[in-house]
């Protein structure tokens, strides 16, 4: 770590809320790291809503907080998709790195199969159906900041049998790469990603050395 702390800003994913990153935040505030972990509305805007009016002001009032200039992002599931939109329209000034966790780049079969019912529309709102692997993922271009991926390999008997192999449950392993970013798996589920020691030190390391 530099003298100065670095403050991170946890991104959680479609209908949880910033408590589901605590565990990260947890291992990062120990090592030193200024971190805040807001909620955001996932199930109730569309995922450019979030990224061009919901998160620039909580980015600039971190920034103000903590006598910042930059911050890197730390996001899981749908949270990588609102970063790399933001990312989209405001480049990188005042981010710096991000570490994507169990993030659907290219789109999730299981929004494909399952986005038409009724049930799913009701608990997942515009923003799940943004999660087809016809949807937004593809429009997002090149990531222009370091970025690290981490991906889950452990399925379950249910969701994961919608997906191709190897998946954590809820995303395919080859939807969550993007080119030209560093990628790691783990052995982990979709939640369960956000609750292990492993991940947690490859988060770490990548924003102190932006590779795994």
């Amino acid at each position: 770590m530099t003298d100065k702390p670095e403050g991170v800003l946890l991104l959680h994913g479609i209908t949880c809320n910033g408590m589901n990153m605590l565990y990260v935040a947890k291992h990062l505030r120990e090592a030193g790291y200024i971190c805040h972990h807001p909620t955001y509305p996932s199930t109730f805007r569309r995922i450019e809503a979030l990224a061009t009016e919901w998160l620039p002001p909580v980015i600039d009032r971190f920034l103000e907080k903590e006598g910042l200039e930059q911050i890197s992002i730390v996001a899981h599931s749908m949270g990588g998709l609102v970063t790399r939109c933001y990312l989209k329209h405001y480049g990188s000034e005042k981010v710096k790195r991000v570490v994507l966790i169990g993030t659907p780049n290219k789109g999730s079969q299981i929004a494909d199969k399952l986005g038409d019912l009724w049930l799913f529309r009701m608990i997942f709102g515009p923003a799940g159906q943004q999660l087809r692997t016809t949807g937004i993922g593809h429009t997002l271009g090149r990531l222009p900041v370091p970025t690290g991926i981490i991906a889950g390999t452990k399925s379950n008997r249910h969701l994961g049998r919608l997906l191709p192999q190897p998946n954590d449950g809820k995303v395919w392993v080859e939807s969550a790469r993007e080119d030209g970013c560093d990628f790691v798996t783990v052995e982990r589920s979709h939640i369960g990603l956000l609750h292990d020691k492993t991940v947690c030190r490859h988060v770490e390391q990548f924003l102190k050395e932006e590779h795994f």
